[in-house]
């Protein structure tokens, strides 16, 4: 029984870890998100003062003002798009969970700590194996579903990481675009 327990301890510890983890992507991604708003603001306004003194930098007959605030806009609209899905729930769901249901005996739960399965469960059986007074046989099942749990958010935040990673460059595009509008705002003595 000690072993089942420093086991469940070690891999409970591992999960813990992991939701630190998911938590502070989504944290970076919502700090980046703020930043992307923030600086469309900005572009906003210094395009309307553009637009309010009727100020144009015409190159070949095209804008640069104009221009430059659609690549804010459609960089910022892009940008939080792609982090947005980053963070989002995986619409593919989870590819190693097998429905146990149909199983007649012995009941035994898809999982024990994931939401999404429980859900799905007969709640008076899925309680009931809860209380079943071998509490090794709950805690086998719950060492299992701990690591394909921890598994399946490694999965989740390398996945963020990216989306987030990608999200950042058309942060960095709407701020380039946005100094660059600022600095002929200043050339134009707004």
């Amino acid at each position: 029984m000690k072993n089942l327990d420093e086991k469940y301890n070690l891999v409970k510890e591992i999960f813990d870890h992991q939701l630190r983890v998911t938590e502070h992507e989504d944290n970076k991604a919502g700090r980046i998100i703020l930043s992307i708003s923030f600086i469309a603001t900005a572009a906003s306004a210094i395009f309307s003062t553009f637009l309010n003194r009727k100020i144009q930098l015409l190159f070949f007959n095209i804008d640069i003002i104009s221009i430059s605030f659609l690549v804010v806009i459609t960089s910022t609209i892009i940008g939080v798009s792609i982090i947005l899905y980053g963070i989002g729930p995986d619409i593919k769901g989870s590819k190693n969970v097998k429905n146990e249901l149909d199983k007649k005996e012995p009941y035994f739960p898809v999982s024990v700590f994931y939401f999404v399965n429980i859900c799905k469960e007969d709640s008076t059986v899925w309680r009931e194996y809860l209380s079943n007074e071998n509490i090794e046989i709950i805690k086998e099942k719950a060492v299992t579903d701990l690591i394909n749990e921890s598994h399946s958010i490694a999965t989740r935040i390398d996945r963020k990481d990216r989306f987030i990673h990608h999200g950042k460059i058309f942060f960095y595009i709407s701020l380039l675009f946005t100094a660059i509008m600022s600095v002929l705002g200043i050339l134009f003595n707004l």
